[in-house]
């Protein structure tokens, strides 16, 4: 599989692209980057199933197809269920950690970042005393 021509591509795609998806969608709960990330597994399975088909007879061609996609639909189906139980509790975590090494909080010292956390803070206080 690794002497293809396309192996390393679709390497580089699964680790610079779909996994940067699922951690950004988690981490902001975007359900369309979750899709695009879903539709790239996908084509990931495709291309599975049919470099196992290219090694196996020509009789067994629909049945690999049959059996990838399904594990892998069943795999991106069990991923959501489990996502949707444990989104608050997992987005948390990816949120903080992108917070933390985020380019603004190395742009703007703690202070700032503190003060206008709190400036927005008052603010929403403040409306909530108006209304």
């Amino acid at each position: 599989v690794f002497e293809s021509p396309m192996a390393w591509p679709w390497i580089l795609f699964n680790v610079f692209a779909l996994i940067p998806l699922v951690i950004v969608g988690i981490g902001y709960s975007q359900v369309f980057l979750l899709a695009l990330c879903a539709v790239g597994w996908l084509m990931t399975a495709v291309k599975i199933a049919s470099a196992l088909d290219d090694l196996a007879p020509p009789a067994a061609n629909v049945p690999i197809y049959f059996v990838v996609l399904a594990a892998s639909g069943l795999l991106i189906a069990g991923a959501g269920w489990w996502l949707n139980k444990n989104q608050d509790e997992f987005g948390s975590v990816i949120c903080y950690h992108m917070e933390r090494i985020s380019l603004s909080r190395r742009l703007l010292p703690d202070e700032e970042l503190d003060e206008s956390a709190r400036r927005g803070q008052g603010d929403a206080e403040f409306q909530g005393e108006v209304s």
